[in-house]
């Protein structure tokens, strides 16, 4: 089950969502319920991608040289 999934089934049946802290992390209440919904990826290997992003924000830090 994904996240989109999971948050489409909540507001089906009567939840909405009343905060939300970051993309993966969102709060929702019922009229007898609070439920916080946390979704998070496990990756064994980093992507070209992901290791590009992490090496720009080093560089943004000024921990890598251009």
């Amino acid at each position: 089950m994904n996240f989109d999934t999971l948050t489409k089934y909540l507001k089906d049946n009567g939840f909405r969502r009343i905060s939300a802290e970051g993309s993966n992390k969102w709060i929702y209440i019922d009229n007898n319920h609070s439920l916080q919904v946390t979704i998070e990826e496990n990756k064994d290997e980093l992507t070209a991608e992901d290791e590009e992003r992490i090496k720009e924000r080093l560089r943004q830090l000024g921990y890598l040289d251009d």
